[in-house]
């Protein structure tokens, strides 16, 4: 799903939809579209940023079979039964758990060294 995509199914969440009430809702249906369109708009970079924050802390892993089976089955999505078939060579149920382990363990020791968990996400 390529960025525009992903800003065209952004939904507007609480705090924008809060902002608009009923009465201006009706008053003034120009002015309310735009501040909606504001606010999807800084969802989705916000969004935009947490997910290349992510992206780059796993292209970061040094373990290479690590970064592959995080890649694999959190960034493309697969299933694990098809992150172990995607694997390099045969790779057993023990192997796949402890790269992922330590994938994920090394995705999250780079973010807490960004700082990452000190933000406040609105998302």
């Amino acid at each position: 799903m390529s960025h525009l995509e992903d800003y065209a199914s952004t939904a507007v969440d609480g705090k924008w939809g809060n902002k608009i009430s009923s009465e201006e809702y009706y008053a003034n249906r120009t002015a309310n579209a735009s501040i909606i369109a504001e606010g999807q708009r800084a969802l989705f970079q916000e969004y935009q940023t947490l997910v290349c924050t992510i992206h780059r802390a796993v292209k970061l892993i040094q373990d290479e079979d690590a970064r592959q089976a995080i890649h694999l089955r959190y960034e493309e999505g697969y299933s694990y039964k098809a992150t172990a078939l995607f694997m390099k060579g045969v790779v057993k149920s023990a192997t796949l758990d402890r790269q992922l382990a330590m994938g994920l363990r090394s995705v999250a020791n780079t973010l807490k060294g960004w700082r990452f968990f000190d933000t406040t996400w609105n998302i």
